[in-house]
């Protein structure tokens, strides 16, 4: 969090995966997501090539508790507020 929280990001959702709604099903059985806003991809780009330990264990520990994961780039096009 505090790697995301110094170049201006937030987690703006996460949660449990129940199962596909619409669509095939996909390779690889995903029980947990995390939408994470990130001001720039530059921003991302530099947590990601940071050699800060807390980066590097971060990844180990992704690596070591996962049989797969996906990072996905998007760009909004649609954004309202909730409530």
């Amino acid at each position: 969090m505090r790697l995301i929280k110094e170049r201006g990001g937030q987690i703006t959702w996460a949660g449990s995966i129940e199962g596909v709604a619409l669509g095939p099903e996909t390779e690889g059985n995903w029980h947990y997501a995390a939408l994470v806003y990130y001001p720039t991809p530059a921003a991302f780009l530099d947590m990601m090539e940071s050699e800060s330990d807390e980066c590097a264990g971060a990844d180990i520990d992704r690596r070591n508790g996962c049989a797969e994961h996906l990072i996905m780039a998007t760009h909004e096009t649609l954004s309202s507020p909730i409530g």
